[in-house]
């Protein structure tokens, strides 16, 4: 598997790229460092089947973008990084698997 670091900066045009390369988005993964800071991984098919991962780190307080304008079915697995991480997905609001008044709260932090 090819993981491909990007940053806050460039994160924009990565996504941009992989749409107009058609690129499918198979998944998207989190990982709490423990070191307050939060990597999320897009993992990617794209044309010759190949997978590639673009992880963006971000301290554990920072917010994070959506990608639901740009690959749909995103909308799943960013409302469980939420729900999961407790992270900040700009454009991510409801709740996918916890209800509103559980009393559990990120169940996959790591870092307080």
């Amino acid at each position: 598997m090819n993981v491909i670091p990007i940053t806050w900066e460039n994160f924009d045009a990565e996504m941009d790229k992989k749409a107009e390369e058609k690129a499918r988005l198979i998944c998207i993964s989190g990982l709490d460092t423990g070191e307050r800071t939060m990597e999320v991984n897009y993992h990617f098919v794209i044309n010759n089947g190949d997978v590639v991962t673009l992880r963006l780190t971000r301290g554990i307080k920072e917010e994070f973008k959506s990608v639901v304008d740009k690959f749909p079915a995103a909308v799943l697995v960013e409302k469980e990084l939420v729900e999961m991480y407790g992270i900040e997905m700009k454009g991510v609001e409801g709740h996918l698997l916890l209800a509103a008044d559980a009393d559990i709260y990120t169940p996959q932090r790591r870092s307080p």
